[in-house]
Parts: structure tokens; C-alpha cells; sequence
């Protein structure tokens, strides 16, 4: 998966429209979206069976299964937009801020420990129950921030 992130500023204040607004000392419009990918949740086979060989009670050599597939692997995404309002009022005495904020992430991936009713394998005693990876949907909602404060009163 690219990276891909497009960004958006105007300084509103410079506009001629704006000009004969003295209260404003500066006004500034930003707009941001991106995605990223991530796939460091899954082994980089996840999407082919595996097998492996060990020793059990006998001291036989053995062939058994170490991953169950799953084709329908795809890497996790986190998709995020951001919108500001940002400015200084009365010859910049008065700084604000007020932005919107949203991330969201799909396609997480886990690593499932399977049991061995659903044909998973332990062997050794040491090695974990076979994986099963798979792709779930998350994500975190909307956020708001903004802030108010003097700055320069003298």
C-alpha cells in the first residue's frame, strides 16, 4: 500500500475581498487527507498455508500444519482528514484555532490463536497454538479542537 497525503492552505487574509476588514490581522484555511498502510500485523505469509517439521512423543519426525491461510489478506489502512480555521484579530492580540479532525483505520489485522478443535497445533509445548490472521474493521471518530488565548497584550 503507498502513503498518499494531499494538503490545502489559503491564506484568506491577503484576499482583496478582505482588505477592508482591519479587525482581522490574519486568517488562514487548511485542509488535509492522507492514507497509510500498514501490514506489520500479520506474518508475511499470512495468506498461504505453512507447514513445519518436529518431533513429538516418539522422537519421529513429523510434518504439520504451523499457518492456516486466509487469501483474503489485505494490508491494514488508516485513511485521516484534518480541517482548520486558524487567525490573530486586533493587530494579533487574539490568536484562534478551531479544527475538525477524523481517523479512521479498516482492515486491522490480528493474529488469532485457533484451538485445536478447529485443527490447530501445538507441539513442544512451547510454540503457540497455530495462527490464524485475520482483518477486522476499526476506527476512531471525529474529534474537535480548537483554542482561544491572548498573545501579545501589551
Amino acid at each position: 500500500m503507498d502513503t498518499a497525503l494531499m494538503a490545502i492552505i489559503k491564506i484568506i487574509s491577503k484576499e482583496k475581498f478582505m482588505q477592508q476588514v482591519d479587525w482581522i490581522s490574519y486568517l488562514k484555511l487548511r485542509a488535509a487527507y492522507g492514507t497509510v498502510g500498514n501490514n506489520a500485523g500479520a506474518s508475511a505469509y499470512a495468506y498461504w498455508d505453512l507447514y513445519a517439521m518436529g518431533t513429538k512423543y516418539t522422537e519421529q519426525t513429523i510434518l504439520y500444519r504451523a499457518q492456516i491461510a486466509d487469501p483474503s489478506i489485505k494490508w491494514e489502512t488508516t485513511k485521516s482528514f484534518d480541517i482548520g480555521l486558524e487567525g490573530t484579530l486586533f493587530n494579533d492580540r487574539l490568536n484562534f484555532a478551531v479544527c475538525y479532525f477524523d481517523k479512521r483505520s479498516t482492515d486491522l489485522l490480528f493474529a488469532v490463536p485457533l484451538p485445536l478443535s478447529a485443527g490447530s497445533s501445538i507441539w513442544g509445548g512451547s510454540a503457540p497454538a497455530t495462527p490464524y490472521t485475520v482483518n477486522k474493521e476499526s476506527g476512531k471518530g471525529p474529534a474537535w479542537a480548537n483554542s482561544l488565548f491572548e498573545d501579545n497584550a501589551e
